[in-house]
């Protein structure tokens, strides 16, 4: 059987009855999958991605997670969590390689190099102990006194831990305190990389750093790579609320203006559609509502009302058309002609459907700006479930 036995050709939608007597056990969740009623093709999705798209890095990760599944012990055990640990971790890129690096043994310390059958220097050059990686960032003197200097809430990592990976993973819960000024960084990440490049110029440039001074220049770059990182989202912030971008033309002055807006019931996976449409003068003369069974999530829902009110437009004989909407993400979809997995259908409906007029915008409103909308699609959803 192929997919498209199960829809019905003439309104494009889900044939239910056939749904549910071949494959009653999945019918929910194929009926939450929304198909497009234009004539979109086919496309390869790669589903451990929000946009479908394949990269390499969530491929290693699922190979990664299914040679792991493949080696645990029947009994199971706590798996160390890479992600959020080590490539989540809230430090630059080169800190997260080096944190990898540690936790893989790849970093040429003294326990490292004595594996590998080279036996001279391999002791600590801060207090002639083994080196280990445990040893060089947590109990060695050295790195005991510059934490006892930390301005962190706890002491709790040097003392109750007894491996590097557990350190790293504890670090995720301390809280910096003032007047350090981090607040987005991990400093556990930022002290052991300045621990590592001190004991670096120790060894090959033959210049002492002291503890203070370690924990200075520690803090001093997890602020500045904090501070880059606030400038940023600001950026992207700034850049999407201006996103008042069309699709094709520019905004124009005699559009008609429709106002969406969907409500979404988690526990039924039902949605309230609703719209509104007002003249140059914002004079309100046309307005709907609907109830879609089957939506998997909010922003399908907001696809959904987008859709119909471009169906609604296209039947009303409208030319030019504005539509406002308070979902920020998805106009920014929409206008960027970005990629959504489980939007591909509703996405080419509306960008095919957009051909029909004249002119047409896709513009972000605030909530509080698309009152009636919400209403019109709270009373859909309400009057849906009530029955």
């Amino acid at each position: 059987m192929l997919v498209s036995e199960l829809i019905d050709q003439q309104t494009k939608e889900w044939n239910r009855e056939a749904v549910q007597r071949l494959l009653p056990h999945e019918a929910e969740k194929i009926l939450s999958i929304k198909p497009g009623k234009g004539c979109a093709p086919d496309k390869i999705i790669w589903t451990l991605t929000k946009s479908g798209i394949y990269t390499t890095k969530t491929g290693y990760h699922a190979a990664e997670t299914q040679a792991t599944e493949m080696q645990t012990p029947t009994g199971g055990q706590n798996l160390f969590d890479w992600n959020n640990t080590v490539w989540k971790a809230a430090c630059s890129p080169k800190i997260q390689v080096f944190l990898w690096k540690v936790l893989q043994g790849a970093l040429p310390l003294g326990e490292n190099l004595e594996k590998r059958g080279m036996r001279e220097n391999i002791a600590c050059v801060h207090c002639g102990d083994k080196e280990t990686a445990h040893h060089l960032f947590v109990s060695c003197s050295f790195a005991r006194k510059l934490w006892e200097l930390a301005p962190i809430s706890t002491h709790a990592i040097p003392s109750t831990n007894t491996s590097f990976a557990d350190c790293l993973t504890s670090s995720k819960k301390l809280i910096c305190l003032p007047p350090s000024g981090i607040v987005e960084a991990n400093l556990f990440t930022w002290i052991s990389w300045a621990l590592w490049t001190t004991r670096n110029k120790k060894i090959f440039e033959n210049r002492t750093i002291s503890p203070e001074k370690t924990l200075s220049i520690a803090i001093s770059e997890a602020r500045e790579w904090q501070g880059a990182q606030i400038t940023e989202k600001g950026r992207d912030k700034d850049s999407t609320m201006a996103t008042t971008g069309c699709l094709r033309q520019q905004q124009v002055e005699s559009s008609i203006k429709v106002f969406t807006d969907a409500a979404w019931n988690v526990s039924h996976r039902g949605a309230g559609l609703g719209w509104v449409f007002s003249d140059t003068q914002r004079t309100a003369f046309a307005h709907g509502t609907r109830f879609e069974e089957f939506v998997g999530s909010p922003i399908m829902a907001e696809a959904l009302a987008i859709r119909q009110a471009l169906v609604e437009a296209r039947n009303m004989g409208i030319n030019d058309l504005q539509v406002n909407s308070d979902s920020q993400v998805l106009i920014r979809v929409i206008n960027k002609k970005e990629l959504i997995k489980e939007l591909v259908g509703i996405l080419q409906d509306i960008y095919e459907l957009a051909c029909c007029f004249s002119s047409i915008c896709f513009i972000y409103i605030s909530r509080k700006d698309n009152s009636t909308a919400d209403s019109l699609a709270k009373q859909a959803l309400c009057a849906s479930i009530s029955r």
